[in-house]
């Protein structure tokens, strides 16, 4: 099963494959190569950074914030932002914390309507950008996460959640891989880490998600089987730098040691997302005795789970923030005067 489920750089976004001459380029430059996988993902990646993205931008443009929340916003990392919305302590204690990881094609409008979903609930959050580079080339995701884990280890000492969505579950999975290396880290998240949220998980098997992506940029059944072979010629060629590595990244997500409890979020609807799998991930950390909330909708596409159900995603969240309690300063939130 493991080895048959993957992780994905899902995202309705034209960014991935659009109907241009690039795929086309990419096919036929992955034919005529064999060797210098780490030449051929720079190209693939700067070939899917290129091409248009007029699709996602057109899904998400109205995702704007819900509320007008006062901030402070610092880059503290080459792709980490943090974002005060309360003082570091108050008379309630420690303000907690949200390490957030959007999907990468994430508009900083788009994710700062969750962000503020946070903010307006207490919390501080940290966000972490990351490109389609960290996935088609793994071992360039290790820099990130090691960014990601000093910042969190020197700077936030509080309660902490996760909310991971689409590519940032890949990219927190990656976290998770080199904290697991550290004495520190694993005691730093077993004592701070509180909740999890998931939203657009990206899984299914290689060729399953392939036709998925595909399918969804195009209605043409050429151009179809031009990005579903690229991809799989791809991923052929760098096998043991990319799916074997995605393998044991999955393992890891399953494994996961900092999961108290998780909230998921995922819709039958999105063609990224296996929801089988999705319930798999979450009967099996129920078994290892984690308090799990899935909610399923039949109606949203591929990280569209709170533009279509805004009301009922923030009750949802609400609820699970009010169940892991990461801090009693959550229920008398004071806008730090910033």
């Amino acid at each position: 099963m493991f080895g048959k489920v993957v992780l994905w750089p899902g995202h309705t976004s034209g960014r991935v494959f659009a109907l241009s001459h690039h795929s086309c380029l990419a096919a036929k430059w992955i034919s005529r190569n064999t060797t210098g996988c780490h030449r051929q993902t720079l190209v693939l990646s700067s070939t899917l950074s290129s091409v248009n993205s007029n699709l996602f931008q057109t899904t998400h443009r109205n995702m704007t914030s819900p509320l007008s929340v006062p901030r402070k916003e610092t880059k503290v990392g080459a792709h980490l932002v943090y974002h005060q919305y309360h003082p570091e302590e108050t008379e309630f204690g420690k303000t907690p914390h949200v390490l957030f990881l959007p999907w990468i094609t994430a508009s900083q409008r788009s994710a700062q309507r969750f962000e503020d979903l946070y903010g307006i609930r207490g919390f501080n959050v940290l966000t972490v950008w990351s490109s389609v580079r960290h996935f088609l080339w793994p071992k360039s995701a290790i820099p990130l996460a090691n960014e990601v884990l000093t910042y969190l280890l020197s700077e936030v000492k509080s309660d902490l959640v996760i909310h991971g969505m689409s590519i940032g579950a890949y990219i927190y999975t990656t976290i998770l891989m080199e904290a697991v290396k550290n004495q520190e880290a694993v005691s730093y998240f077993k004592r701070c880490v509180k909740g999890n949220v998931f939203d657009s998980l990206v899984c299914g098997g290689l060729n399953q998600m392939a036709i998925g992506v595909s399918k969804m940029m195009f209605n043409n059944f050429i151009m179809e089987k031009v990005v579903t072979t690229t991809m799989m010629s791809y991923f052929a060629v760098t096998k043991k730098h990319t799916v074997e590595e995605y393998d044991k990244a999955i393992q890891q997500f399953y494994d996961n040691p900092f999961t108290p409890s998780a909230l998921i979020f995922y819709s039958t609807a999105d063609r990224m997302s296996d929801p089988s799998i999705v319930e798999g991930i979450g009967h099996t950390w129920e078994k290892k005795g984690a308090h799990i909330r899935m909610k399923k909708w039949d109606d949203a596409g591929h990280v569209e789970l709170f533009k279509k159900h805004p009301t009922e995603y923030a009750e949802r969240l609400g609820q699970y923030i009010a169940y892991i309690r990461p801090s009693v300063r959550l229920y008398k939130p004071e806008v730090a005067k910033l």
